[in-house]
């Protein structure tokens, strides 16, 4: 069973968004100077996981493609509008090869869809106090099952949201780390499932008592059940700290 649990009524605090017409995946609107879309930069352009700047807590990834064309799905009534987006025609692209974020200049306004609109006024920096966090994003599952893919297929089938309850963050201490510089380690709360159910979620809002983060990577681990004293299967998930988009648009 899966920890991912349908949304009852899409809250439109992120969108589904598809890179270079392949990788399903998950963003949102953040309005500082300007409105970008936000999501993981794995998901667009190369990016190294041991490059990434997270003190000593390693993301041994690598992410060797470039998805320079990102189709944007934004709610409209019973179906989806499609905006899409070139890189190379974007006024303003903010990105960093040591954060795995990038925010991309947008040439609408989401909130005409609906959609939720992130301010600097929005994020929660309370991480030092144990709390309840909630990824929520478009995993697999949200995305029809077609070979080839297609705009106007994407549009009618996508489905609602999915959230991803987690609790955090864990200390250093428990992580067997000296610190962690940016990002944050969140234990999903709940029975987990394979790695791959939780694919597309990669760039959702992390929201505690506000925008806490932007998802970046999940981590299979093991846990011992306080009960039987037996390891059992676990899932971390990581996330980059919300005031970390601060400094990228600065």
């Amino acid at each position: 069973m899966t920890p991912l649990k349908p949304t009852e009524i899409d809250p439109r605090v992120c969108c589904p968004i598809v890179a270079g017409d392949y990788m399903r995946a998950t963003g949102f609107f953040f309005e500082a100077d300007n409105t970008y879309l936000v999501t993981a930069r794995h998901n667009v352009l190369p990016t190294s996981g041991s490059q990434l700047e997270t003190g000593d807590f390693k993301m041994d990834f690598e992410m060797p493609t470039t998805h320079s064309k990102i189709d944007i799905y934004l709610q409209s009534d019973d179906t989806f509008d499609v905006e899409t987006l070139h890189l190379s025609d974007s006024p303003y692209v903010a990105i960093d090869p040591h954060i795995d974020i990038i925010a991309i200049q947008l040439p609408f306004n989401p909130a005409n869809y609906g959609n939720i609109v992130f301010r600097p006024d929005d994020i929660d920096g309370t991480h030092s106090k144990s709390q309840t966090f909630d990824t929520i994003g478009f995993p697999g599952d949200s995305f029809p099952t077609a070979n080839e893919y297609d705009t106007d297929t994407y549009a009618e089938q996508i489905s609602r949201p999915y959230t991803l309850s987690t609790n955090g963050p864990i200390s250093t201490e428990k992580l067997q780390i000296r610190s962690i510089e940016n990002v944050a380690v969140t234990h999903v709360s709940g029975e987990t499932s394979v790695d791959a159910d939780y694919k597309g979620l990669s760039g959702s809002p992390v929201l505690g008592q506000g925008l806490a983060g932007i998802h970046t990577l999940n981590l299979p681990a093991k846990a011992r059940d306080p009960e039987t004293g037996e390891e059992i299967d676990s899932m971390l998930t990581s996330y980059w700290r919300a005031n970390t988009l601060l400094h990228l648009l600065e």
